[in-house]
Parts: structure tokens; sequence; C-alpha cells
């Protein structure tokens, strides 16, 4: 199935390459619009919705396979015969990337992943998924009342803005994005990295950008990362956690700049 996608065209009328970014756990491609706005000016750029995000569709599973494949399809239906391309993934979206550059790295021209690694990772997000499902059994009159129900369970008031983009309004109350029920069941799948990848490489241009408080991506995983991608550097994000492209975004638009070879307008 198809995956929902904004497009941003550049506007320089020249043949420009091609960008995809992929958002998060729990987020969309409103996440990353900012960043595509920023960036038409070099790249076509397309902000997909993952499987059970956003206004994409919802079914069970969330392998890193089936992730991949709904980007491959993707890249495929847009490259046309022109252009490799250049794909940026955050978090989850950062391991569905790595697994596209893996599957498929005759598409790819270039990645780069932010802040984590090709790896398992243990549970981080328990109080959120308790928060998401009292908000699920709630009946909800107003944002302000999720956001309550939600302060019980995350004291952290911008995460809890950033789960909020996940209920909808129908006629007079609120309900939870039906994805998120899927999210939460393959929670577990979503941890993991599939340990079929082992002895898979990408050999092209690629970046890790670590949050320097942020403990999802070590430098210690500068061993694991070489064995899947060779060409692999890592630039640490000064000031920042693991939304590091919020929380300093001058660096993270130098490391942009040095990367793909853009001047700063």
């Amino acid at each position: 199935m198809e995956l929902h996608y904004r497009e941003l065209i550049s506007s320089s009328g020249k043949e420009t390459p091609l960008l995809i970014i992929l958002h998060g756990l729990f987020g969309s491609s409103d996440n990353w619009r900012g960043w595509g706005k920023r960036l038409e000016s070099h790249f076509d750029v397309i902000l997909p919705d993952l499987k059970n995000h956003g206004k994409s569709y919802t079914a069970a599973g969330m392998s890193y396979s089936e992730l991949a494949e709904d980007v491959i399809e993707l890249i495929e239906s847009h490259r046309g015969n022109r252009r490799k391309v250049h794909l940026l993934g955050h978090s989850m979206g950062g391991k569905t990337a790595m697994m596209v550059a893996l599957l498929r790295g005759d598409l790819i021209a270039s990645l780069i992943v932010g802040d984590i690694g090709p790896k398992p990772y243990p549970p981080f997000h328990q109080k959120v998924i308790e928060g998401l499902d009292a908000l699920g059994k709630a009946k909800i009159g107003s944002r302000k009342e999720a956001d309550e129900i939600l302060s019980t369970y995350l004291p952290d008031y911008a995460l809890r803005s950033f789960l909020l983009k996940n209920i909808r309004r129908v006629e007079k109350s609120y309900l939870l994005s039906p994805g998120i029920e899927k999210i939460t069941k393959a929670y577990d799948d979503i941890l993991e990295w599939p340990e079929y990848t082992e002895g898979f490489t990408f050999n092209g241009p690629t970046l890790f950008l670590k949050g320097e408080k942020s403990e999802y991506l070590k430098e210690a995983d500068k061993g694991i990362i070489d064995q899947y991608f060779p060409e692999a550097k890592m630039a640490v994000i000064d000031e920042a956690g693991h939304w590091f492209h919020v929380e300093n975004p001058s660096r993270v638009e130098e490391e942009l700049t040095r990367f793909y070879g853009i001047m700063k307008e």
C-alpha cells in the first residue's frame, strides 16, 4: 500500500536531486516540514508518513523489512530514470533508512542517520505507551483534557505536545489515531534490528548525527556502524539530545551543508 507523503518541489528551475526524510516513532511528516522547506531550494523533498503514522495506512506488523519496502516503493515511484535518492532518517526513521540502504543501495546516493544505531534497543517508551493507552480508552472532549490525562504519565510538556499530534477531532470529541494501537502492539519489532542483515553493507557516503546529551547513539557504536557502513562518519550535535534537529538547528545545518556540499543562503 502507498504511503501518504508531503512533497516540496525545488523552485530553482534546475534538475535537482531527490531527498526523502523519514520521521521517528509516534511522529509524522509534519515533524520535518520545516527542514523540508529549508532544503527545498537544493532538493525535491518528499516527507512520508511511515506505516501506522500520520495519514498513512494502518496494518499489523512493523518490522524494518516491511517499513523499508514501503519506502523503496515510494522511491521507485518518484525517481524515474534520473537520479539516485538522498535519504535522511531520524530514530525509527533512521533504522528504516539504514534498512533501505542495505537492501537497495543501488537506489541511494547518500545516507544520514539521526541518533540511532543498527542494533537492538531496550524499551524506552513504557510511560508513553501507558499514556497513549489511557488516551485510547478515555472519552476526550478537548485537547486540554487529553493533555491532563497524559500529564499523569509524562511530566515533559514538549513530549506531550508532540504525542498529542496523534489525536483527531471527530464531531464533538477527540479520538486517538487508529495507527497507535498497531504501533504499540509492534513495539518489540521497532526495538529490534534484523539479524539477517549481518554481512550486508552500504558503501556510499554516510553520516550519523548524535545528540551530545542522548543515550540512543554512543560513540562506542562506531564499531558496529562501520561493519554495515564502511564510509560512515559521525558528528556530535552539541547542546542537544535525541531531538537534536529541534534543539540545535544551526549545528545541524552546518553538518548538512558540509555533507551535501550545499551553500548556506
